[in-house]
């Protein structure tokens, strides 16, 4: 009988994606973005009430009151109740954690290679988990403030008509735009890359990755808060936010550092929202 003859299938294609992954260890965190993509997607088609937003547990309402909701399993809501204001921030940051996934997620190529290759191999799984809960944390506790900016916009304005709530919809991408030609930019998008040196030995290899992740969120946060906060005017739109992520990542891996077109593609978009709002 031949050697190859009781070699395992299985275990040369388990040995192949294997190597595949430690070449390219950013692909973990693209298949958790694709992961993420396809949860949004299935609430997309399997929650009427949610038909086109991504969780819009607080929002400003058409007529321009701003509600505070908690839906239970029935749909109904649980208004101005302590139990019902924790179930709707828990369910808002359970949706803004899931877009944070889907849309940053895949900016992180950098990042995540220099963990994987700080490390030894038998840790590089804790090391990215380490900088992924490092990261997403600086996220979650930006969602909480952005979770109120709805509420916040609806004190300033009061009683929206049709103009101000497209003004509203597309000032967060205009904002974006202007931004592309601010002079720090270049410097906020060479932090996006930056690394810092991982120590190999535990506990310390813990709390580098950590640092490291929270480091990097705010250098993100620094660079990409403008769409963010778009998208919440905006109720983050399913489809929208598919065309952001598709300008950030043009932004982080196509375009020079000093490329101006982000800012022509964020002017557009808002043009876009404030017509439909308008006139669509």
């Amino acid at each position: 009988m031949s050697l190859t003859a009781d070699v395992n299938p299985f275990s040369i294609v388990t040995a192949k994606l294997r190597n595949l992954f430690t070449k390219y260890p950013e692909w973990r965190t693209w298949g958790l973005s694709l992961l993420a993509w396809a949860f949004l997607l299935y609430g997309l088609f399997n929650m009427p009430g949610e038909a086109s937003h991504a969780g819009r547990s607080i929002y400003c309402l058409p007529g321009g009151g701003a509600s505070l909701q908690a839906h239970g399993a029935n749909g109904a809501a649980a208004e101005g109740t302590f139990a019902g204001i924790l179930k709707t921030v828990f369910d808002g940051l359970k949706q803004w954690n899931i877009m944070v996934i889907a849309m940053m997620f895949p900016l992180l190529n950098e990042p995540i290679r220099h963990v994987t290759f700080s490390v030894r191999r038998k840790d590089r799984t804790r090391g990215i988990l380490g900088f992924l809960l490092g990261y997403v944390t600086v996220w979650m506790a930006v969602g909480l403030l952005f979770m109120l900016l709805p509420l916040f916009i609806d004190m300033l304005v009061g009683k929206q008509n049709q103009l101000i709530t497209a003004l509203i919809k597309a000032s967060g991408f205009l904002l974006a735009a202007a931004l592309t030609w601010q002079p720090a930019r270049l410097v906020k998008m060479t932090k996006c890359a930056q690394t810092m040196p991982i120590r190999i030995n535990a506990p310390q290899l813990y709390t580098d990755t950590i640092m490291y992740g929270l480091k990097m969120g705010a250098a993100c946060f620094n660079m990409c808060w403008a769409p963010m906060v778009a998208l919440m005017l905006a109720h983050h739109n399913f489809f929208l936010m598919w065309e952001v992520t598709l300008v950030l990542l043009c932004e982080r891996y196509i375009l020079p550092h000093t490329s101006r077109l982000p800012g022509y593609a964020w002017g557009i978009i808002a043009f876009a929202l404030y017509s439909i709002e308008m006139w669509g």
